[in-house]
């Protein structure tokens, strides 16, 4: 009813110290690939479905982009670069699988990014999933409690079924796009530290190796890359964007935001700065106006299609709560 196809962000490794190696083989990967991470909890009396199965599910139910899209099938490095900047994650799985039959800097470069990015998405999306069940999540209960009191009409019985129904897809597939998250992030580990080896001082290298460590939280590490990426490129977008989440990361989500929006001033397309945006909201309107300017830049990224359902019941009921009685009533009246 809610979600759709599946993918991830950049990665990398500062200095020639660099990620632990992942496994060399990697699966021709279609949504997702197989995990280690611990199986988590299922819903009382509901068997848990496999991951990779729920994604699928969605997948072929709520398609990001048409089966004609060319960039399902990149002929270029250039169309993989334009994938990765409309941070879709239905298309990462073929970027992935041309960057890796390409040699060169930049195809490493390129497949790296994808990795990292096709895991970071999947993580971005499970949070913000999170946050839109718990914002709807007040007006599930008032829904619920209207029917068991019996003051509830057909219109508002369907609600509830409509959102219930809602709120166990999104946290299913939330712990779906966790699980399998790892895949990716193994994989990107391995190709950024293959990028530092063969251009330990790269600026697309220290690019990559600064999303590396942001990712894995290494920050003494992910601030020795940003101080060498402000010496080599001080008016980079993508230096402001690292900034942003730094900010975040530190708890200043305003910061952060300020940081995000002079991005997207410098860079109007770029659609995972948005993306953040929309992570960072705490409120139904907040969420609900980030989630607009996202649909305008990219309507089949993945938030809109995983997280738009919720996030919108969410302001709708937000605003149902604004607007002033029609008319004078008791305050015990029932």
């Amino acid at each position: 009813m809610m979600l759709a196809a599946l993918g991830g962000f950049s990665v990398g490794c500062a200095t020639p110290k660099c990620p632990p190696a992942a496994p060399a083989s990697r699966e021709a990967q279609t949504p997702s690939s197989r995990s280690t991470q611990p199986a988590a909890a299922t819903t009382p009396g509901r068997a848990r479905r496999d991951p990779e199965q729920v994604l699928r599910d969605f997948a072929k139910a709520n398609p990001l982009s048409p089966a004609d899209e060319p960039l399902r099938k990149p002929k270029s490095l250039a169309d993989v670069d334009a994938i990765l900047h409309l941070d879709q994650l239905d298309l990462f799985g073929g970027a992935a699988a041309f960057a890796e039959k390409q040699s060169g800097t930049d195809a490493l470069v390129l497949g790296a990014q994808v990795e990292l990015s096709w895991s970071e998405a999947q993580l971005i999306v499970a949070e913000v999933l999170d946050g839109a069940v718990e914002n709807v999540s007040e007006a599930t209960r008032t829904l619920r409690f209207r029917h068991l009191s019996g003051a509830t009409s057909d219109a508002e019985q369907a609600k509830l079924a409509e959102l219930e129904n809602a709120e166990r897809e999104a946290k299913e597939t939330s712990l779906a796009l966790r699980e399998l998250a790892g895949e990716h992030a193994r994989r990107g580990a391995e190709l950024t530290r293959k990028l530092i080896s063969a251009s330990p001082e790269s600026f697309k290298g220290y690019r990559i190796a600064a999303d590396y460590h942001r990712l894995r939280g290494d920050w003494g590490a992910f601030n020795e890359a940003l101080t060498i990426l402000e010496q080599k490129n001080p008016t980079s977008t993508g230096l402001l964007f690292l900034r942003a989440l730094q900010a975040q990361s530190e708890g200043d989500p305003i910061g952060a935001t300020q940081l995000l929006r002079k991005a997207l001033q410098k860079d109007p397309k770029f659609v995972r700065a948005q993306a953040h945006l929309v992570l960072l909201q705490r409120s139904p309107e907040g969420a609900h106006q980030e989630l607009e300017k996202l649909r305008a830049l990219n309507p089949r990224h993945q938030i809109i299609a995983f997280t738009g359902p919720l996030i919108d019941a969410a302001y709708e009921q937000w605003r149902a709560r604004r607007v002033p009685p029609s008319g004078p009533r008791g305050a015990n009246s029932i």
